[in-house]
């Protein structure tokens, strides 16, 4: 059984829509690393970023629609390190964890965001 380790750097991909906002600023909040990716992912910028984040970043968080993860992936892929874990907000599942799965060695998780209505700071959620 392999060992688990703690994620401590985050790069969050879609970082400046609703849910990649919510996303990093909760990260931040937890004392994580956390870089910024948006589009458009081939500007000057965006490759500085990802060149100097993404291969040693433990967790890379795909907040981008269903059909654009193969594409964000065939940008960005090859800066991504091989033990990185890379995780999508997709509400759907099979399609995009095979894409994933297709492009990157290292573990994949597929996770469903159940966004709502934003509760106040502080507020409980209700589920």
């Amino acid at each position: 059984m392999s060992q688990s380790r703690a994620i401590e750097t985050v790069t969050v991909v879609g970082a400046t829509g609703r849910m990649g906002r919510m996303i990093v600023a909760r990260c931040r909040r937890a004392g994580l690393a956390c870089h910024e990716l948006d589009m458009p992912l081939d500007s000057p910028d965006c490759r500085a970023t990802a060149a100097r984040a993404l291969p040693r970043c433990d967790l890379v968080l795909l907040c981008v629609p269903a059909q654009a993860i193969g594409q964000v992936l065939g940008q960005l892929g090859g800066d991504i390190g091989r033990g990185a874990i890379i995780a999508d907000i997709c509400s759907v599942k099979v399609r995009p964890l095979e894409e994933i799965a297709s492009l990157h060695p290292g573990p994949v998780v597929g996770t469903h965001p159940l966004f709502g209505p934003k509760p106040a700071e502080g507020d409980p959620l209700r589920v």
